[in-house]
């Protein structure tokens, strides 16, 4: 394992400059209506990656748009979190939204699939029920918290692929894992992805 600065610092800006302005470019559409991410599109290697919410920001701070999380707190307690207009506002990076920032030892095309469960329409209830709702994984952070948000949307898929981008860079290998680990965290110190966002316990 080594650790370069530089290449922290380099791969930072890279970071920043989307690889897909929406996820629709990277998504077979199935003959049973379901979604898949295209073979070989995205590398089975090590990478830290973002996701963005590159539509319109007032679709994303419309009124009918959730913007309260509910996250469990010490001794079971709950924390709601408010993403406001200003915390919003403020976090905007070249026009586009963060909203979360992860890492992958293995495979960025495996662990994008997680995160999007593109099979399925929808995982959490409509309607506010959702808001009371398990997660339905522990790997499916961006697609949970989209569905807490859009509450009324049936199929929750196609607002995630018109509007939301990525970017990643790419480290792959043992040798890069504290360049993988202390970049995802200087992503998240730096843009403030709302989804990123946990409660201590």
């Amino acid at each position: 394992m080594r650790l370069n600065i530089d290449v922290i610092q380099r791969e930072m800006e890279n970071l920043k400059e989307l690889r897909n302005v929406n996820l629709l470019d990277v998504v077979d559409h199935l003959s049973d209506g379901s979604y898949r991410l295209k073979a070989n599109i995205f590398p089975s290697s090590g990478a830290v990656y973002a996701f963005w919410w590159t539509g319109s920001s007032e679709d994303f701070l419309a009124g009918d748009v959730n913007r309260i999380m509910r996250f469990k707190g010490p001794n079971g307690r709950n924390v709601d979190v408010e993403f406001s207009d200003d915390w919003i506002n403020q976090i905007h990076v070249d026009g586009k939204i963060p909203l979360y920032v992860g890492k992958t030892a293995d495979s960025l095309h495996k662990r994008l699939s997680l995160h999007l469960q593109l099979k399925t329409k929808r995982g959490l209830s409509l309607g506010e029920k959702a808001l009371s709702e398990e997660r339905k994984t522990t790997s499916n952070q961006v697609r949970d918290r989209i569905e807490r948000m859009f509450l009324n949307e049936a199929d929750i898929r196609k607002l995630m692929l018109h509007n939301i981008g990525l970017s990643y860079v790419l480290l792959d290998g043992d040798l890069e894992s504290a360049n993988r680990f202390y970049l995802e965290d200087k992503a998240i110190g730096e843009f403030l992805p709302l989804f990123n966002i946990d409660i201590e316990r």
